[in-house]
């Protein structure tokens, strides 16, 4: 199955257009099209994300069902923040991800079980590191990154994304090829339609041409919005 979504700006909040495609068809499950209040949108997110384990009853178990089922943050201000650091650590500049590591701390402050935030924080240190200067060693960043990773784990254990995350870690931080495996696999059974999850298998599993990276390429292509 695949959710389809278009947002536009509107007049008076953002226009939403949603389909859920059955398989690799062009059937659609259920659509919908709607504006929404900037105010709603988690609200909104909530109801879509219900509809579809619904809809979905047949292929999913309980674990799935969590997964898509689960909120980011009930804090509409905390997940501004996010969204913002988020386009701020992508520059690969360390000021600008330097001021997504902040803006990811205050969305923290604002709601502490907000999983996904500590887990962006990694993609900010990340680019801290590869493009600035900590002023701390490789296993000292390291220690960092698998600190905010066990905080997301913490609050949620079902973050699928987190587990790749730590592979990735694992991968490039520690060249701890058997570990990072294990951590790629749990992340594949909780978070098997996550792009990010893909993404971080076949940066992985580049390192040693692995051939099994042709799919993850390809799941790659397919799940990540445009």
């Amino acid at each position: 199955h695949r959710l389809e979504c278009k947002l536009r700006p509107a007049a008076e909040g953002v226009d939403v257009e949603m389909r859920l495609m059955r398989g690799g068809g062009k059937d659609a499950l259920w659509s919908s099209r709607r504006t929404v209040k900037e105010g709603d949108l988690l609200g909104f997110i909530a109801q879509v994300a219900g509809r579809t384990a619904d809809s979905m009853g047949d292929v999913l178990d309980e674990t799935d069902r969590i997964a898509i089922t689960r909120n980011k943050t009930k804090s509409p201000e905390a997940l501004a923040l996010y969204l913002k650091a988020h386009q701020l650590w992508q520059s690969y500049r360390p000021a600008e991800a330097e001021e997504a590591i902040r803006l990811l701390d205050r969305a923290i402050a604002l709601d502490p079980d907000f999983a996904f935030a500590y887990l962006e924080k990694t993609y900010a240190l990340e680019a801290i590191a590869q493009f600035g200067n900590l002023g701390q060693s490789l296993d000292q960043i390291f220690e960092r990154f698998s600190k905010e990773i066990d905080r997301a784990l913490a609050i949620d254990p079902y973050l699928g994304e987190a587990y790749a995350r730590r592979g990735h870690l694992l991968a490039y931080g520690k060249y701890d090829l058997e570990g990072a495996r294990e951590q790629f696999r749990r992340a594949k059974e909780l978070a098997p339609y996550s792009w990010q999850v893909h993404f971080l298998v076949q940066n992985a599993l580049a390192m040693i041409n692995d051939p099994s990276i042709v799919f993850h390429a390809s799941r790659y292509r397919e799940l990540k919005p445009d």
